[in-house]
């Protein structure tokens, strides 16, 4: 159980990719192997989710500069 509270301490490292390479085969293997650890790693992927759905940022279309000159250019006629 001890070692489950080192994988749990990296369960939020890892979904923000933080982990070395080392760290995250180790940590995905305890994850294949220990049940208890999964689902915590799955109530962190579901908050992980919805934080990011709450707080998405929209994005600016490609055109949105062009367009903006376009209409500076039309204003000065």
């Amino acid at each position: 159980m001890k070692d489950c509270e080192q994988y749990q301490m990296n369960l939020s490292a890892m979904l923000d990719g933080e982990l070395s390479d080392a760290e995250l085969t180790k940590t995905v293997r305890h994850l294949a192997e220990c049940e208890s650890c999964m689902a915590e790693f799955q109530r962190f992927q579901n908050l992980q989710a919805r934080v990011d759905e709450e707080y998405a940022v929209e994005q600016v279309p490609k055109t949105a500069w062009k367009d903006i000159h376009r209409l500076e250019r039309k204003k000065r006629g």
